[in-house]
């Protein structure tokens, strides 16, 4: 439990997840391996069609799966227009009579997804529209009350259909879209040989930037090396559903290095049970015994553990590879204290409800580095809310946790948000950081209102903290069960986390709200670099407590300064958050920031001299709007 403070993934989720789970999910939605956002499209898949032309478009990418109708990929193509805030699609699906679609999103699956479907209407004689719509959860999604897509043409031969779309990277409708920002982000393509809209065929994520050109793109450079961390193909115990075992082992220490990306190896025969990868960071040396040990798990990993509880790396179910941008690093080898890693422990979380037996499992993380160290050494920033109690059947318990100004003012300098990694567990429903200074608002660090526990993929941010900034933590709860539900480490307990990754590197190192007395009072604890080992002594006695949120017992003076004394910022002290372009829209009058969708057969009725045309030869249908139109 205690370790949950440090689960951070320091890096840059470019290997995305795209687990779809639910009625619509009735095939697999695939990892992609690296980043393909802005490969090349290969010509041998491209179709010449009167919709587009490759030249048309900057950027390309090409999303492949067995499971795909023909064997084909999808080609998605796109430019965006900074200027006047649109972003023009194209994209070739491998389906000659059904619909396609495209949807925005924030961890890789259908919840929470702001999506396009393009279909035949069959409420306007089976005319092509293009439908904005949202997805709620993962079942078929909701038609948006504004309308911010246009369609501009659809193109349909026997075994391919074309489209081009284009919609505002801001709509300024958060309740039911999803801006398009200069980060990567899930991109979800699904098509479907239904001749209307219903389930999917295949449907696929990809983290993209759709406004740059990678600006956080990992550049391969001579030298980087690995070490791959791995379970020695060991039989997981089964006595229990939740299973944490441990394996200890030491990374190269002649000189300083760089960790630049960490990659999930899975090598389970049950991949299903994996639920973590952790690898933490130790604050001394390990003994022999326990580098020539077997794995230990729960309670036998006790010794194996002690003093290892900075983290250093994670895998989660639902994200990918993490890796870091060309600004950073993550210290490895030869350093001062344990955040620069030398002696490690991974931990390996096994979630097995079944208790499926003869497990075996060589699963780890495969760690590159290099001796040519980044401009700045990165760390992170734990913020936490561990006091959770959730009552049987409620439907909307709310906790937050503040990381007050007499914490940020031990940051040391201005830190640079890379990454927020929010973590809940399987009934949380909504999680985000809000981001104060000298009053104002400021755009939050991190945001899923949507929280899908299978789907943990990290957002990635372009902020600052200063000294002073509060940082207020949110979290959610619908709990359906008929069992109080508290803060732990199992899948059926709950979780509070927002871990950032910041650099130059932050002196502290954690900032949680904990117990202290009765019940839960205006006491942060704020743990900085120089706390070293006390932090471990902090939890112990953070945790020395009952679980009904009763007297704690004694808070030893060695770890009681760690706890200070916060002024909470209370709601109506500062001034929201407002989008500045969205606010001045609304002084403008603007209601709806694109041209509401007007399906085609509306504009052929009165369309002048071929406004609008179709074109049909055989099983090749051809519908487009043109530009006076």
């Amino acid at each position: 439990v205690f370790r949950h403070l440090l689960m951070i993934p320091m890096g840059f989720s470019i290997s995305p997840s795209g687990r779809a789970m639910g009625v619509l999910a009735v095939s697999l939605a695939v990892v992609v391996g690296g980043a393909a956002a802005h490969a090349t499209c290969s010509d041998d898949h491209f179709k010449k069609n009167q919709v587009f032309k490759q030249s048309d478009f900057e950027h390309c990418t090409s999303i492949t799966d067995q499971k795909g109708e023909g064997g084909r990929p999808v080609l998605l193509y796109w430019d965006t227009d900074i200027k006047t805030g649109i972003i023009t699609i194209g994209a070739q699906y491998p389906t000659g009579n059904g619909w396609v679609g495209i949807g925005f999103g924030t961890t890789g699956s259908m919840f929470g997804a702001d999506i396009i479907v393009v279909t035949r209407d069959k409420a306007a004689g089976d005319e092509w529209v293009a439908w904005d719509m949202f997805a709620t959860r993962n079942d078929r999604p909701t038609l948006d009350k504004h309308q911010d897509v246009k369609l501009l043409a659809v193109e349909v031969s026997d075994d391919t259909t074309f489209i081009k779309i284009e919609r505002p990277l801001k709509t300024c409708h958060p309740e039911e879209d999803r801006d398009i920002l200069d980060l990567e982000a899930p991109v979800l393509v699904a098509y479907s040989p239904s001749y209307y809209f219903g389930l999917h065929a295949w449907m696929h994520s990809q983290e993209i930037n759709l406004v740059a050109d990678h600006p956080h793109k990992h550049s391969s450079v001579s030298g980087e090396m690995y070490e791959d961390i791995v379970m020695p193909d060991f039989l997981v115990p089964n006595d229990d559903a939740t299973q944490y075992c441990y394996t200890a082992h030491r990374l190269p220490a002649d000189k300083k290095y760089h960790m630049i990306r960490a990659e999930p190896i899975f090598g389970s025969s049950h991949p299903e049970t994996l639920h973590h990868i952790v690898i933490y960071s130790c604050w001394d040396d390990h003994e022999i015994e326990h580098l020539q040990s077997e794995p230990k798990c729960n309670d036998e990993a006790h010794a194996m553990q002690d003093g290892c509880d900075i983290f250093y790396t994670l895998w989660a179910v639902g994200s990918g590879a993490l890796e870091l941008p060309d600004i950073a690093g993550l210290p490895m080898g030869k350093g001062p204290n344990a955040l620069t890693a030398h002696n490690i422990v991974m931990e390996v979380h096994y979630n097995n409800p079944k208790l499926i037996p003869n497990i075996r499992d060589s699963s780890g993380m495969r760690l590159v580095y290099t001796d040519k160290l980044r401009p700045q050494d990165a760390s992170l920033l734990t913020l936490a809310h561990l006091p959770i109690k959730i009552p049987a059947f409620s439907q909307d318990t709310h906790y937050s946790n503040e990381c007050g100004a007499s914490c940020t003012k031990k940051i040391g300098g201005d830190l640079n948000v890379l990454l927020a990694f929010l973590h809940m567990h399987e009934i949380g429903s909504e999680i985000w950081t809000q981001h104060v200074r000298d009053g104002q608002e400021l755009p939050p660090l991190g945001d899923n209102r949507h929280w899908n526990f299978n789907s943990q993929a990290s957002t990635n941010l372009n902020a600052v903290i200063k000294p002073g900034d509060s940082l207020i933590t949110h979290c959610k709860y619908k709990n359906p069960h008929n069992r109080t539900i508290r803060f732990g480490a199992g899948t059926m307990d709950e979780m509070c986390f927002n871990w950032l990754l910041v650099y130059p590197a932050s002196n502290v190192v954690a900032c949680s709200q904990g117990w202290r007395g009765s019940e839960a009072q205006s006491k942060q604890m704020c743990v900085t670099v120089d706390d070293g080992d006390r932090y471990e002594s902090a939890l112990e006695a953070l945790f020395n407590v009952d679980r009904t949120l009763g007297p704690e017992g004694s808070m030893t003076a060695e770890v009681g300064d760690m706890y200070i004394d916060m002024k909470p910022t209370k709601e109506g002290s500062y001034v929201p958050y407002k989008d500045p372009y969205c606010a001045a829209r609304e002084e403008e009058g603007g209601a709806d920031l694109a041209p509401v969708l007007v399906p085609l057969f509306v504009v052929a009725a009165i369309a002048v001299g071929g406004g609008v045309w179709a074109r049909r030869k055989r099983a090749h249908h051809m519908y487009t709007m043109s530009d006076n139109i």
